[in-house]
């Protein structure tokens, strides 16, 4: 594979991602809108999207197709947002930020948008 076919694969992964993390939070009338906020916020606030998309990359390795391994690729991601949340409350870091980004507890002073993304990881479960 050509540097510029890995590249463009990276980027398409990206994108496809992206957007099925976009589907997965809830309509913003359903939910009071600072957790609205909160749960875009950190799951959406970029990266590298590495973690999902090694599952997905992995599924297509193995002859599978990804819309089937999207799920996991999702759970996985929410997992390790949930995880970075929780690693970056002023308890466990004195930092402000990451990446020029604040820290969701820094932003909004709450974590009810961590349940969020363990929520949306179990209910993918229910799907698969």
């Amino acid at each position: 594979m050509e540097h510029t076919d890995l590249k463009t694969k990276i980027e398409e992964y990206c994108v496809y991602i992206e957007n099925a993390l976009e589907k997965c939070i809830p309509e913003q009338e359903a939910l009071p809108p600072d957790v609205y906020e909160a749960m875009r916020y950190s799951l959406l606030a970029g990266g590298k999207r590495l973690r999902p998309m090694l599952v997905l990359a992995a599924c297509e390795a193995m002859g599978g197709k990804r819309e089937e391994a999207l799920p996991f690729a999702c759970a996985i991601e929410m997992i390790h947002t949930y995880s970075l949340i929780h690693d970056d409350l002023p308890a466990m870091d004195n930092e402000e930020g990451r990446r020029t980004i604040k820290f969701t507890a820094r932003q909004w002073q709450f974590l009810r948008e961590t349940d969020f993304c363990i929520t949306l990881w179990k209910r993918w479960q229910r799907h698969v």
